[in-house]
């Protein structure tokens, strides 16, 4: 008799969902797949794996760009017991050549010929379209037996925004606690169609394609970045019920209206912070909108706070409460609970806790502690528990002994219509310590005495920048946070 899986593994959750209703949609896109499709591909890619050699708990590289591809890909590693590691097409040679290093992989799931020489010197398992088994049942799937199932689910890195990205290992646990929390909170139905605009290779999207699945709702994502027009264009001809993005996305939704978007009812927020203005924009353009609010991060498998629809208009700014299993405080300069109001550093621990980055104690070392994990953001808490986040720990500091708060600065030029994006960092100052610069996109002629004048209207005045920098864009990730890397060499071009 064919062994049981693991009760743990996340494919079994999400292959298990799609077993009712096996002709409704399931994956939608250039080849939509309905459950009982999705569920033949993964059988017969799992076997293809099985028959190349590949072993029970092996790392395989796997390369977004692929569509539903990745996907499966993904599913059929889970059902084997391997264990992915998650890349974008276009990996820089050194990183590419340091997660070779890390993890020794033997396989990748790739197309195309211009890859790295690292990922080059792997065998390729070309994709297939073949369907396998008419029936494809749970029990027809090739399980990794619940003796051999590794607790690794795979590895994904960090966007790198600061430095070469660092590993971040999940395990089948910390993802199905994570989903089953996030699901509970976020409401989909079982007739949503859910898009994402972002590479698949980013915990959001992971998560959003496994409380997706699920949820028994239909999930739509596009890789590609979109010009404004172009998200909407996909939005209306997908007949997109339920959209999950960054505030880059938002802005461009709340411009369309329900006159673009009439089937739009859902919509949730992720990767940076969401001014309150954009919200009242937002819920203005659609006022049924069922608005979501979250903050996660990768080493914590998905999601770490939400804040539900019901409390968005009165707690504007916040990333709501921890979800189920996640316990977050703020902690002080001196290392002790900082009281409600008060800004702090914000450690997360719980039952799925963030175990360390792979083979890299030192960065372990400055992230884990007595307290848990150090996120690397500045937030309080309010009154109610809410949490609001400040920005990272380097975009809170002090200006002639008064404490600065970079994302609050960023809102409020980010309201002031010919700005279309805006950054704020801290940079050295004779006077003063640390001084406030801006670094601006503009929409319109920038005069930066009105500027100023317009912002003492709602800022303190050691708010108030002692310069502002246009640039020509703010580079941004995937999911939607602003890449420091990129955006350095931006302002050195600028300033040069």
């Amino acid at each position: 008799m064919q062994a049981a899986p693991a009760p743990k593994t996340i494919a079994r959750y999400v292959l298990g969902a799609t077993i009712a209703d096996g002709e409704r949609p399931c994956v939608l896109g250039p080849t939509p797949l309905s459950r009982s499709n999705l569920r033949r591909r993964v059988a017969e890619r799992a076997s293809e794996f099985l028959d190349a050699g590949m072993q029970t708990d092996e790392f395989v590289v796997v390369l977004c760009g692929r569509g539903e591809r990745f996907w499966i890909d993904l599913l059929a590693l889970w059902v084997i017991g391997a264990k992915p590691v998650c890349l974008e097409p276009e990996v820089a040679d050194d990183h590419a050549a340091n997660v070779v290093d890390l993890t020794s992989p033997r396989f990748i799931c790739a197309v195309g010929d211009e890859l790295p020489a690292s990922l080059a010197a792997l065998d390729s398992l070309d994709d297939s379209d073949r369907m396998g088994s008419p029936s494809a049942t749970l029990r027809d799937l090739p399980w990794v037996t619940a003796d051999h199932q590794p607790e690794l689910a795979g590895l994904i890195f960090t966007s790198g925004t600061t430095g070469l990205p660092k590993g971040v290992p999940l395990s089948h646990e910390q993802l199905v606690m994570n989903a089953l929390a996030t699901r509970d909170r976020l409401r989909l139905r079982r007739d949503d169609r859910l898009m994402i605009a972002t590479p698949f290779r980013f915990i959001s999207s992971i998560s959003h394609f496994i409380v997706t699945l699920m949820c028994g709702a239909a999930f739509h994502g596009v890789e590609t970045t979109l010009m404004p027009k172009d998200l909407v264009d996909e939005l209306a001809a997908a007949r997109i019920t339920a959209f999950g993005g960054s505030p880059f996305h938002c802005q461009f939704i709340a411009m369309a209206g329900t006159e673009r978007l009439p089937d739009l009812r859902w919509l949730m927020s992720s990767g940076d912070h969401l001014p309150s203005s954009m919200i009242d924009q937002l819920l203005s353009a659609f006022p049924d909108l069922e608005l979501h609010v979250v903050y996660g991060m990768a080493e914590m498998g998905g999601r770490i706070c939400s804040l539900p629809p019901d409390d968005v208009e009165r707690k504007k700014g916040s990333v709501g409460l921890p979800i189920s299993g996640i316990e977050l405080d703020v902690y002080g300069e001196d290392g002790e609970p900082a009281p409600a109001g008060e800004i702090g550093e914000l450690h997360v621990d719980g039952p799925f806790r963030f175990t360390g980055y792979l083979s890299n104690p030192s960065a372990n070392e400055a992230v884990l502690g007595d307290h848990g994990f150090h996120t690397g953001d500045k937030g309080y808490r309010d009154d109610d528990g809410f949490i609001f986040l400040a920005g990272r720990s380097d975009s809170v500091f002090k200006r002639s002994g008064l404490k600065v708060s970079s994302q609050v600065i960023t809102d409020a030029l980010k309201d002031l219509p010919e700005i279309g994006d805006a950054f704020v960092r801290p940079e050295p100052d004779s006077m003063e310590g640390h001084v406030p610069v801006a670094y601006l996109v503009t929409w319109a002629p920038f005069d930066r005495t009105e500027v100023v004048r317009r912002l003492r209207d709602v800022l303190a005045s050691n708010h108030i920048p002692k310069r502002f920098v246009e640039v020509p864009s703010i580079p941004r990730t995937g999911s939607g946070k602003v890449d420091r890397r990129a955006l350095n060499a931006v302002i050195d071009a600028v300033e040069s």
